[in-house]
């Protein structure tokens, strides 16, 4: 859980793509968060920044969250495995920005998925995006990109919250487990 004086670690995982991922509308969510909690937390964006006009978007919204002092951890070039494996191990939370509704509808997996498993952590993830039921219980869900706000803060001040997402999600990871 977070507790008072540790960094709550929030890792997205995922191509910058704006056909898929919706990087801009999560970083002005992060930008809104109650600036008394930004202290409180770090984002990690485990995806190398693009060259084209999305990513160079992408990279300017981090800017303005870097000027406000906000820390966030991103990469300009390919993330190496053992980097990636460390940072979701290391996460509290990961964040799927997908696209639901115009690219993941028939319930493909995601990276955010598929590690929130691997790693056996709680996601946040757009309303409609289930792919296994079996995870329900370590995943929460919005409506809006806008809602992640809300979302991130009930969780920096609700450290039990956290901590069951968190206890599920360890249990969830099992029903995968190849032993």
């Amino acid at each position: 859980y977070v507790e008072q004086n540790k960094t709550f670690h929030i890792v997205v995982t995922g191509s910058i793509e704006e056909k898929s991922r919706d990087y801009i509308g999560l970083l002005d969510a992060i930008l809104n968060l109650d600036e008394n909690l930004h202290p409180r937390f770090r984002l990690v964006l485990l995806t190398r920044q693009k060259q084209h006009s999305y990513g160079i978007k992408v990279k300017n919204s981090i800017t303005e969250l870097l000027k406000i002092g906000i820390d966030v951890k991103f990469y300009d070039d390919w993330v190496p495995e053992e980097e990636f494996v460390k940072q979701t191990k290391n996460s509290d939370i990961l964040i799927s920005p997908i696209k639901y509704e115009t690219y993941y509808a028939c319930g493909e997996l995601t990276s955010a998925i598929v590690d929130a498993v691997r790693q056996g952590k709680p996601c946040i993830y757009p309303a409609g995006y289930l792919p296994d039921y079996r995870i329900q219980s370590s995943s929460l869900f919005y409506n809006h990109i806008e809602d992640v706000k809300n979302i991130i803060e009930n969780l920096i001040v609700n450290p039990e919250r956290l901590s069951k997402l968190k206890k599920n999600a360890i249990i969830n990871a099992e029903h995968y487990s190849l032993n």
